[in-house]
């Protein structure tokens, strides 16, 4: 295998940069400018837009997306239709407002409780935030020894 040890992201915040490592894509070429994206917003990724994950699955690859997508929220442009085999994960960011530790969750940008998806179905809402990491190192090791 090989080991990377030098990284760059290509945006200081998380939706263009996204769209920049999915893409292959310089995120200024998008047309986000600056921000992210609300769950409402229309999708980063253009249409018929080749992603990594599309290329890889195009070459027998298996590939999954665990974390927060942020990329675009319809039933249209979710992780499945960019070459993502397998979600688990936040559709949308879950730092919009803030609240304590063990307090119910506030809305975010409008919407609650703020789901944790398995593909395209909500499997937890909302979300126990507390255990999330734990919950995605599971699922990637899972992945890799698969």
């Amino acid at each position: 295998g090989m080991r990377f040890t030098d990284a760059h992201a290509p945006d200081a915040v998380c939706t263009p940069t996204r769209y920049g490592i999915l893409t292959g894509r310089y995120s200024f070429r998008s047309r986000m400018k600056s921000g992210v994206l609300a769950p409402w917003d229309a999708p980063l990724i253009e249409e018929g837009r080749l992603t990594v994950p599309a290329l890889l699955r195009q070459h027998g690859y298996a590939t999954t997306c665990i974390g927060k997508w942020h990329l675009g929220w319809e039933p249209a442009f979710r992780p499945g239709r960019h070459g993502f085999d397998l979600f688990f994960g936040l559709p949308y960011s879950n730092d919009s407002n803030e609240w304590p530790v063990g307090e119910a969750f506030m809305p975010v940008m409008g919407r609650q409780p703020l789901p944790l998806m398995e593909g395209d179905t909500v499997v937890e809402a909302p979300v126990d935030q507390a255990r999330l990491t734990q919950r995605y190192t599971e699922r990637a090791v899972a992945f890799i020894n698969h």
